[in-house]
C-alpha cells in the first residue's frame, strides 16, 4: 500500500542520500477510539493529505466516501472500543 513498506526501499533510498548503518525497525502500535466515525473525523479534519483528498471532492462523492470508510471501520468496534492495529517502520540511519 505504501512505496516505503516495500522490503529494501527505505534503505535504498537512504543509502543513496549518504547514510550508513540504515536499519529498519518496526514498531506496532492501534488507533483506539469509541466508534467508527471518531477514526473517520479524525482522517477528515486531523490529516494533511487525506483531509485535501476529500475536501477537493464533490460534496456527494466524499459524502459517500466518508460512509464507506466509516462501514470499513465498524467491524473493529467492540462494546465501548474500537481498536485498529497499525504497524508503521522507523528508520535510523548514520549521516558521515
Amino acid at each position: 500500500m505504501f512505496e516505503l513498506s516495500e522490503p529494501g526501499k527505505i534503505e535504498s533510498l537512504m543509502g543513496d542520500a549518504g547514510f550508513t548503518d540504515v536499519r529498519r525497525i518496526p514498531i506496532a502500535s492501534a488507533w483506539r477510539t469509541r466508534r467508527a466515525e471518531d477514526i473517520v473525523e479524525l482522517l477528515n479534519y486531523g490529516t494533511v493529505r487525506t483531509s485535501l483528498i476529500l475536501q477537493f471532492q464533490k460534496p456527494e462523492v466524499r459524502d459517500h466516501i466518508l460512509e464507506e470508510l466509516v462501514k470499513a471501520f465498524r467491524p473493529y468496534e467492540r462494546s465501548t472500543q474500537l481498536e485498529v492495529n497499525c504497524h508503521s517502520i522507523m528508520a535510523t540511519g548514520l549521516k558521515p
